[in-house]
């Protein structure tokens, strides 16, 4: 993650930033993301989530999302009672880089800045929702599959 990438007091510019992170998923090979729930997923409001992943997409390495327990049974009851994936489909369209957030301000600016001065957010926000419900989709399929 980004603490490995990025020494506590040191400055990276954007570029270099991108180039770290490139070279260090390639060695991975693969990006596993956890999704907390579904009702407000931090991971669709974070800086450096939206970044890993439209790396992990413009790289065309494999991702998988995972789900805890307890995320998985509210999506199921969400889906039982009707509404719920309009709602949960609704909060991924909404992935918003320009306004993903950091715990330090300054890595969300960083983050912001290399995406401005490369493809643009819409850009990004397109491949990262396009990836995050390709993933979403996945966990409706385990949904369907229950009891068969």
């Amino acid at each position: 993650n980004q603490y490995r990438i990025k020494d506590a007091g040191s400055q990276v510019a954007p570029q270099a930033l991108r180039s770290t992170f490139e070279h260090s998923l390639k060695q991975v090979g693969q990006m596993v993301i956890m999704l907390n729930d579904f009702d407000d997923p931090m991971y669709i409001s974070r800086a450096w989530c939206i970044f890993e992943t439209y790396i992990c997409v413009t790289k065309g390495l494999p991702m998988t999302m995972i789900v805890p327990p307890g995320a998985q049974a509210d999506f199921a009851r969400k889906l039982d009672n009707g509404a719920g994936l309009a709602d949960v489909q609704k909060k991924f369209y909404a992935i918003d880089s320009k306004h993903a957030r950091a715990t330090k301000p300054e890595d969300a600016q960083l983050i912001k800045d290399l995406i401005e001065q490369t493809v643009g957010f819409e850009a990004v926000n397109q491949q990262v929702k396009v990836e995050l419900l390709r993933c979403l989709t996945k966990e409706f399929q385990n949904y369907m599959m229950q009891g068969v």
